[in-house]
């Protein structure tokens, strides 16, 4: 099993649609999800703005979104 973080920006979907900034398309956001699982990504920023923020993130963190939190917990695996 793996986990992976999606860290999306603003989607243009009904919740967003009174924003007046740029989204990006729901379909563009799924395909990038899907790429990122496909390559492993832990971390998946799937939109230009979430790319951005993503590698800020990263820059103060030193390490990806999901190993900032997995950090804080003591995770243990699920049984079945």
């Amino acid at each position: 099993m793996t986990v992976h973080a999606v860290l999306a920006g603003p989607v243009d979907t009904e919740m967003s649609r009174d924003l007046d900034i740029p989204k990006a398309s729901p379909e563009s956001v799924a395909r990038a999800i899907f790429d990122g699982v496909e390559i492993g990504d832990e971390d998946i920023f799937p939109d230009p703005m979430a790319q951005v923020h993503g590698a800020e993130l990263a820059q103060r963190c030193g390490q990806g979104a999901r190993a900032s939190v997995a950090a804080l917990v003591d995770a243990q695996p699920v049984k079945p």
